[in-house]
């Protein structure tokens, strides 16, 4: 049944799921550096020429330094990367597991992993 805000119901091909949509969730236990995260993050969503197409990304994130989970959004070319109330050890964050969602077309769970960890991985000790 329609809301009131259409003019009926959808039509069968409009409801029909797109096969070339996809989600992947990426994981690592490298700690990410917050400046090349959202750098990167910039770089996939506002240049994406014949790249992966991100319609959404959702995740908790370890940053190099911080004792806080932070939590990324992402929707179209929107994002933002902020610090939780939630620290690592605690509740459901027992584990410094970086697990980020990304939802889209063309995704390539290996490519989008590989990136994360050579491209937004904190700078190791010299």
């Amino acid at each position: 049944e329609c809301c009131g805000d259409c003019e009926g119901p959808p039509s069968q091909e409009a409801a029909r799921h797109d096969p070339s949509v996809v989600s992947t969730v990426v994981r690592t236990t490298t700690p990410l550096d917050l400046r090349r995260l959202q750098l990167w993050i910039g770089e996939l969503l506002w240049e994406q020429g014949d790249g992966p197409q991100i319609f959404r990304m959702k995740g908790c994130v370890q940053i190099e330094g911080s004792e806080t989970v932070h939590l990324l959004q992402a929707v179209h070319e929107t994002f933002e990367i902020e610090p939780s109330k939630q620290k690592w050890g605690a509740g459901e964050f027992t584990e410094r597991v970086t697990r980020i969602v990304f939802i889209g077309r063309y995704l390539s769970h290996d490519l989008l992993a590989e990136a994360i960890e050579t491209q937004c991985a904190a700078a190791s000790p010299a």
